[in-house]
């Protein structure tokens, strides 16, 4: 979607906007939906973070969702802005 007008625009991609995203997709598959954010990775296990450093977890232990979770609920996702 190369559109700059979403119906839904969730601003962070922490737990609760992946919350938001399965909240509004639960109720509404349809209109559009974009997630905004300033830090550039997938959303991840902050606290986990010392675990993956440490090299007790992997990188797809600390992910809250598979790398492909926006695409297959249909968001936009801009990060690093």
């Amino acid at each position: 979607m190369a559109s700059d007008h979403f119906d839904y625009l969730i601003i962070g991609n922490s737990t609760a906007a992946i919350g938001a995203v399965e909240g509004i997709r639960s109720i509404d598959t349809a209109r559009s939906v974009a997630v905004v954010a300033l830090e550039t990775e997938h959303t991840y296990s902050k606290p986990l973070i010392t675990y993956y450093l440490a090299g007790k977890v992997d990188e797809h232990n600390i992910r809250y969702r598979p790398r492909d979770f926006y695409d297959k609920m249909n968001v936009t996702c801009r990060l690093g802005i």
